[in-house]
């Protein structure tokens, strides 16, 4: 079932962090991080929390592996979402 998330050429995860969290969810999500970070493939993440945030609420090992294997861009200023309203 992972097989696709290894071996897509470009891997996004868009708001990491946010999801309900299982055992499952956690080892799945590492598995394919760590596998796409071995294998030197493209992985974008995004989210609202810093990576000591996603240490704390999904783990260690996962927060480790996304600064391991990404660039970390912070992007301040306003949510862009509140000018729709």
């Amino acid at each position: 079932m992972l097989e696709r998330y290894f071996n897509t050429e470009l891997l996004i995860l868009d708001d990491l962090g946010i999801e309900k969290t299982t055992e499952w969810a956690l080892q799945s999500l590492y598995v394919i991080l760590n596998k796409r970070g071995g294998d030197c493939k493209q992985t974008i993440v995004t989210s609202n929390l810093s990576l000591d945030e996603i240490g704390s609420k999904l783990s260690d090992r996962i927060a480790s592996r996304i600064r391991g294997m990404c660039k970390v861009v912070a992007v301040k200023g306003r949510d862009r979402r509140l000018r729709c309203n």
